[in-house]
């Protein structure tokens, strides 16, 4: 299975040099994933030409406006999507009031149902499944509660190899315990490993998401070895200590969580208006992590 990210929006605070506030969609073959939606992600969505009925769920990180301002009217705009199917949208607590008063003070009727769930996490917690993968929140460090969330592929259980099954005469009972990842205990001290009799397994996909956040050593933990980060670098370090007054990061300290984490690939966004070329982050970020990439309204970014 494939993941592409697609930017929609990597500016900070208010659409500025051509480029909208924090919007991103994780695609999958079978659905996609909407994270933060800042405002004119729908022209975003359209320009880009996304399906959006494959959006299945929406994870906002907090509650400032350039993270959500685009979430009423991306869920209004279903009307002219003919969409039936649940909507799922994960954010802080006050995330359904927000939705619930928009939706009722503009007299807005679904066709569908929203599923909303607020999280509020102060540790690694599950949030939400399906079949193609699991979502966990965890704790960032911003003005206001914030969420960061990490996206990991489900995978096939492995299958077994045939010539492994006749060479060693495995029994149905052997075979689903190596199946299940167990060690075969035979008579005479013999042993047989899931390792010998399975296929190999390709690594699960994964993807960590965090917004607008301080440096804190702590979030590595919860992205351990994450195949591609996403972090947010609105300043440089010249600008460290207003990133840390403000609640964000530097493209350095951005780099810094990567190495932590031993994260494959991270990705900068979140700039400051005062950037109108980018380049100064991206060669920060690379300068202390050479496989750094930067977000950028439009592009991809392929796992």
């Amino acid at each position: 299975m494939s993941w592409r990210l697609l930017i929609l929006g990597s500016n900070a605070a208010m659409p500025n040099h051509g480029r909208i506030t924090s919007s991103q969609v994780l695609l999958t073959d079978k659905d996609y994933y909407q994270i933060d939606c800042g405002e004119a992600t729908q022209i975003r969505l359209a320009e880009y030409k996304v399906k959006r009925n494959k959006i299945r769920a929406v994870f906002i990180s907090h509650l400032h406006g350039d993270h959500i301002f685009g979430l009423p009217g991306l869920i209004t705009s279903y009307f002219h999507y003919s969409r039936t199917d649940d909507l799922h949208i994960i954010g802080p607590p006050g995330i359904k009031k927000l939705i619930t008063t928009i939706l009722e003070l503009s007299e807005c009727h679904l066709d569908f149902t929203l599923q909303i769930k607020e999280v509020k996490a102060t540790e690694k917690v599950q949030v939400y499944s399906d079949s193609t993968l699991d979502v966990f929140a965890f704790p960032l460090d911003h003005r206001i509660h914030t969420n960061g969330y990490l996206f990991i592929e489900k995978t096939q259980k492995p299958n077994i190899r045939k010539d492994m099954v006749s060479k060693l005469k495995l029994s149905v009972d052997e075979i689903l315990k190596l199946k299940a990842g167990i060690t075969v205990d035979r008579e005479e001290a013999q042993k047989i490993s899931p390792e010998e009799v399975l296929h190999p397994q390709k690594s699960p996909h994964s993807y960590a998401y965090c917004s607008d956040t301080r440096f804190n050593k702590a979030i590595a933990a919860y992205i351990k070895n994450v195949q591609v980060l996403y972090h947010e670098a609105t300043y440089t370090d010249d600008m460290a200590d207003k990133a840390n007054e403000r609640g964000h990061s530097t493209a350095k300290e951005a780099a810094h969580i990567a190495h932590l984490a031993e994260a494959k690939t991270l990705v900068i966004g979140h700039y400051s208006g005062k950037f109108r070329d980018v380049t100064p982050l991206l060669d920060e970020a690379k300068a202390h992590c050479p496989n750094s990439l930067r977000a950028y309204d439009g592009e991809y970014i392929d796992f």
